[in-house]
């Protein structure tokens, strides 16, 4: 499991041990892995940096920078798939598509929604509308699916999807918000976090991250979830 915490990337075992030397990188929005390991990023815009994409190896020990054309508005929204590099921006309806070495291909176009997932079959995109808090499930192509969410959600956040639920952080609410993949509710857990990031292991563990550093690892056992530690901070 890979965690971005402000300016580190830390991998970590599933118990929160870290498996590597961190490497100080600019601030870190999103971060996804390809199926060699390689780390992509989004590092956010400061005062001394322009908003970039970076590309790293599984040991943080080689990193590159790319400035990448076709994007408009900041990058939010990152999923490494197959052999191409999914990016959604502020300039929502649009998702632009890079191979593996960040070379541009084509852009897609969708109605809204800024912050992506993916679902494990690699068919389907989930993006978060904090806007009209909802969610909105389109397949690769931009055709619309089906949306959901409803009074379920306030302001969903990060989000993640596995075989069977997708995993939403509700900003507003400070809580994990569980769907299956259709859409349908299941369950909710409120943390003393404001969740803006998430990713799910194959043994069912929800890492959750926010703003001020801190990793919450959450438990799901049949659809009941509980938090079971959070480290803090990433440093």
């Amino acid at each position: 499991m890979v965690a971005a915490g402000g300016n580190n990337i830390d991998k970590l075992t599933g118990k929160g041990k870290s498996l590597q030397v961190k490497h100080k990188f600019p601030s870190l929005r999103k971060i996804d892995v390809d199926k060699e390991g390689n780390i992509y990023g989004i590092c956010e815009a400061s005062n001394y940096y322009h908003e970039k994409m970076l590309k790293c190896d599984p040991q943080g020990a080689h990193v590159d920078y790319y400035k990448l054309e076709h994007v408009i508005g900041d990058m939010r929204g990152l999923a490494v798939v197959d052999d191409q590099v999914l990016v959604s921006s502020t300039q929502t309806g649009v998702v632009t598509v890079y191979d593996r070495h960040l070379n541009y291909i084509k852009e897609i176009k969708y109605n809204m929604g800024m912050i992506m997932a993916i679902s494990s079959d690699h068919n389907a995109l989930y993006f978060a509308d904090y806007i009209n808090s909802c969610i909105h499930v389109f397949s690769r192509d931009g055709t619309v699916l089906y949306t959901f969410g409803g009074t379920n959600l306030k302001i969903p956040w990060g989000l993640c999807v596995s075989s069977e639920y997708v995993y939403v952080c509700d900003y507003k609410s400070r809580s994990v918000v569980i769907f299956t993949t259709k859409g349908h509710y299941v369950n909710s857990l409120t943390l003393s976090i404001d969740p803006r990031s998430i990713c799910v292991d194959n043994d069912g563990f929800l890492y959750v991250g926010c703003r001020s550093e801190v990793l919450c690892v959450v438990s799901v056992v049949y659809c009941v979830v509980s938090v079971v530690y959070c480290v803090f901070p990433l440093v």
